[in-house]
C-alpha cells in the first residue's frame, strides 16, 4: 500500500469511530479533526525520524515527590504531597549533539518534550486511612451488604 492509501484507511477508520463515540457530533468536526490528528502523527513521525535523537517515554513513580521539571497536574490542584497515580507518562528525547572534532565523544543531553501528567494524593480528599477509619472493605463483602 502507499502513504496515501494508508492515510485513507486510517482516516476512514478514525471516523467510524469517533462517529460511534460522539454521535452529536457534526460530520465536519469529526473530519476535521480526523485531519488534524493525522496531520499532527504523520509530522511527529517525520521529525522523530529525521532527527539524531533517541525518544524515551517515562512514568514517575508512585509516592515520588512532585517535581515541576518533569510532571505536571491540572491547573488548580494543589502542588503539595506525593504523587498518587501517574495518568499520562512523558517524553524525552536524548539529543545527540554534533562532533566538532572527529577525536571527541558526541555530547548527549536530554530535552523534555512533554511532562508526564500525575495526580497527587493531595488531589483526593482522602487518601489514606487512619486508626478512626474503617478499612475498605472487600468488593464481595460491599456487594452482598446492599
Amino acid at each position: 500500500m502507499k502513504v496515501e492509501e494508508i492515510k485513507a484507511v486510517c482516516t476512514q477508520d478514525l471516523v467510524t469511530l469517533q462517529r460511534a463515540l460522539m454521535p452529536s457530533t457534526s460530520e465536519d468536526q469529526i473530519q476535521q479533526f480526523t485531519d488534524d490528528l493525522l496531520s499532527g502523527a504523520i509530522a511527529l513521525r517525520n521529525a522523530m525520524t529525521s532527527e539524531q535523537a533517541i525518544y524515551r517515554c517515562y512514568f514517575v513513580g508512585v509516592g515520588t515527590l512532585f517535581d515541576r521539571k518533569i510532571a505536571q497536574i491540572n491547573p488548580g490542584e494543589r502542588t503539595e504531597g506525593t504523587v498518587l497515580l501517574c495518568v499520562f507518562p512523558g517524553l524525552v528525547r536524548k539529543h545527540i549533539g554534533d562532533i566538532e572534532c572527529k577525536e571527541s565523544k558526541p555530547t548527549v543531553r536530554d530535552i523534555q518534550v512533554s511532562k508526564a501528567v500525575v495526580k497527587l494524593n493531595s488531589a483526593f480528599p482522602r487518601t489514606s486511612f487512619g486508626a478512626a477509619d474503617p478499612p475498605p472493605q472487600p468488593l464481595e463483602e460491599v456487594e452482598n451488604t446492599r
